[in-house]
């Protein structure tokens, strides 16, 4: 009589565990679908930025990132902080960097002359 209760307690909670583990498996797959976005990446193993759709992770204290697979068959991931590598390494990037550099001169820099002309105005 003891040994059946318990042997019913245990297969109540196997089948609970088990629904728990399929309902947790389709709410990650429905948050892969929902979750994936066209983001920039780099390879250092290429040396090469490309565009791919990314998943998004999240991890501790809500940090997020995104995650996807280079031709040459690498794992990058994207950060979406200010420690992300990316930032340092895009060229991309770094040109638009270079070019709002200059395009933000005040008449206090010593290149405003060269690019503006004249007397500098305060």
């Amino acid at each position: 009589m003891l040994k059946e209760k318990r042997l019913e307690k245990y297969i109540e909670r196997r089948i609970d565990e088990r629904d728990r583990m399929k309902r947790r498996e389709k709410a990650e797959k429905v948050e892969l679908i929902v979750d994936r976005k066209q983001v920039d990446f780099w390879c250092k193993t290429c040396k090469r930025e490309y565009r791919s759709i990314g998943r998004s992770r999240k991890g501790i204290n809500n940090t997020q990132w995104y995650v996807s697979r280079c031709v040459c068959g690498k794992y990058n991931i994207r950060r979406m902080y200010s420690t992300d590598p990316y930032l340092y390494l895009s060229k991309m990037l770094r040109r638009e960097r270079v070019n709002s550099y200059y395009d933000t001169i005040d008449p206090t820099h010593e290149m405003f002359d060269i690019f503006y002309g004249g007397e500098k105005r305060l």
